[in-house]
């Protein structure tokens, strides 16, 4: 089986490193920098996922748009959030029970990556699910 593993560019991945591992319930792994400091690799796990960090290319900015959205379920988004928001996070979407099951919304980090915020409310089936999904369509 193949294997991916996100690796998020960003400015500083000391802070990053241990922002992600004190919002989202995570643990630091490794860190690998040069002779002069730039942080080549840093690993944070959160529950069964590692992903890496690195400051090498060019990080997004925080007005810009990474071009990705990372998806984390999580036991409370409302809390998840405010807990990032009060790390410098911007909201993009508040938290709010979606049509589709979920309660979720979207926070830009500080580092200027996108996190959809989520936790399942209701399980639903194909069925209701495409039949909401019209329907939601339909109000605009």
């Amino acid at each position: 089986m193949p294997v991916l593993t996100p690796r998020l560019v960003v400015r500083d991945a000391r802070a990053a490193q241990a922002l992600y591992a004190q919002v989202f319930g995570g643990s630091v792994g490794p860190l690998l920098a040069t002779p002069d400091g730039q942080v080549a690799h840093a690993e944070v796990t959160i529950g069964d996922v590692t992903f890496s960090l690195t400051e090498f290319d060019l990080a997004p900015v925080k007005e810009a748009s990474s071009g990705i959205l990372l998806h984390l379920e999580c036991d409370d988004p409302d809390a998840t959030a405010a807990a990032l928001v009060e790390q410098g996070g911007e909201v993009l979407i508040p938290i709010a029970d979606q049509f589709y099951g979920k309660r979720e919304g979207r926070v830009r980090d500080p580092f200027g990556h996108a996190w959809i915020l989520s936790r399942e409310v209701e399980a639903l089936s194909m069925e209701e699910l495409e039949r909401r999904t019209a329907a939601w369509g339909s109000e605009g």
